[in-house]
Formats: C-alpha cells, structure tokens, sequence
C-alpha cells in the first residue's frame, strides 16, 4: 500500500498542466507527463474559437519550453489524427516532426 502511493506520488512530480486563457476567457488545456528519462508526452486541447496562430502557438511555446526545461527530456510525443492538418503543421512550426 504505502509503495503504490509513493509510486504515484513520485509520478504527479512529472505531471504538468497549464489553462489556457484568452482575454480572461478559459480555452484551451495542455497537459504533459514524463514517460522515460527523455521523452514526456503531452496532450492539447482547444476551443474552436481559441485555434490559430495567435493564441495556440504561443501557449504550446511556452508549455512546450517548460516541459523541457523542467522535465530534462530531449522529445516530446504526441498523437494528432493524419488528417488533422492544421494540427500536424502547428505542431511543425514548433520544430515537431512525424514519426
């Protein structure tokens, strides 16, 4: 018992989320969790009123920055549907690529 919760004790350490906020409005979430010592994988979601380039890529900027400061990792992963495209190229402009 007290090893599984300081197994997940020690794992909300490498848990981060951030709210995203416009205008004092709520519209957007990213999460990211360390998986390996290099790798974190972070999850984004986003009002449809909150997409572009105006409010998305500065937010995942900043989450992205931290995660890897933070974390120490040197990859992040993250799944995007094939043929969400605007997600995939937002995701390019932050230096991502497709594996």
């Amino acid at each position: 018992e007290e090893e599984f919760v300081a197994m997940w004790l020690e794992r909300l350490e490498v848990q981060r989320s951030w709210a995203v906020y416009r205008d004092g409005e709520l519209g957007g979430l990213v999460t990211a969790a360390q998986e390996t010592p290099v790798v974190a994988v972070a999850h984004c979601l986003f009002a449809k009123r909150f997409w572009g380039h105006e409010t998305t890529l500065p937010a995942l900027r900043l989450a992205f920055g931290e995660i890897y400061r933070d974390f120490g990792v040197s990859k992040i992963s993250s799944l995007a549907f094939e043929d969400n495209l605007q997600l995939i190229h937002l995701v390019r402009k932050l230096g991502g690529e497709k594996e």
